[in-house]
């Protein structure tokens, strides 16, 4: 992702990102897994959320990482500007599974949180230990609805 992001020209914020094997780092429950990065959204000059740079964020994110990601939490009101970005500038987003800007509406989930980053939840690795007795990477399932959320943003649990 981070090479993606640097070839793209564009440049953001990384803040709490969990510890390389998990555990405790300070006031974050959600970040002592080892799987979860916040990333802080763009801001045009005048200190307003970018619409255009954020979309390619989250495009970036969630394109072809299938395997990887779980969700990228954003508030409803950052998703909803991102759905109608998409609507007036991306139209094909909205209804082709394949296009990079439909997998980044299906994996926005909803926590009215995170107005100034996403916070990005990641799966664990498919070489990470799942077997008790042993530090076992464990999955937070995210239960995101078909589709891409943009007619009925909701909360995803």
């Amino acid at each position: 992702l981070s090479k993606r992001l640097n070839d793209s020209g564009l440049t953001f914020l990384v803040g709490d990102i969990s510890q390389k094997k998990g555990g405790n780092i300070g006031s974050h429950q959600s970040h002592q897994t080892g799987l979860d990065v916040d990333i802080y959204f763009a801001k045009t000059q005048s200190n307003r959320f970018d619409v255009e740079k954020n979309w390619t964020l989250m495009k970036f994110i969630s394109a072809d990482h299938e395997d990887w990601i779980s969700v990228a939490f954003i508030s409803s009101s950052l998703k909803k500007v991102l759905c109608q970005y998409a609507k007036t500038k991306e139209p094909e987003a909205l209804t082709e599974r394949e296009h990079p800007g439909y997998k980044a509406l299906h994996y926005m989930g909803i926590d009215e949180a995170h107005t100034t980053h996403t916070h990005v939840r990641l799966l664990c690795p498919p070489n990470a230990p799942q077997t008790p007795g042993s530090k076992m990477c464990l999955n937070t399932v995210v239960i995101l609805p078909e589709g891409t959320g943009c007619e009925t943003p909701q909360r995803r649990k």
